[in-house]
């Protein structure tokens, strides 16, 4: 388990966006789980990364991956209907 508390989401930027206390490698572990698609799962991401298991869950907490995944997703969504409804 991380012993290092989640960061907090500053409402700018969006929060699939870099975090001012996310280093630009750990912003980029999560845009390879993010980018996984809609059926991502933290041992895919491992995989990706050649991380282990446990590594990759502990970073999904401490940068509350799944949040800002779920945001990433709606904000896809409202793209993809606002294309429909133009």
């Amino acid at each position: 388990m991380s012993t290092r508390p989640p960061i907090t989401l500053d409402p700018d930027p969006d929060p699939w966006e870099r975090h001012p206390n996310e280093t630009a490698h750990k912003h980029g572990q999560f845009i390879t789980y993010r980018d996984i698609g809609r059926t991502r799962t933290l041992t895919e991401a491992a995989q990706r990364l050649t991380l282990a298991y446990g590594h990759v869950r502990n970073l999904a907490a401490q940068y509350r991956w799944r949040e800002r995944v779920e945001a990433y997703d709606r904000h896809l969504d409202r793209q993809y209907e606002s294309m429909w409804l133009e």
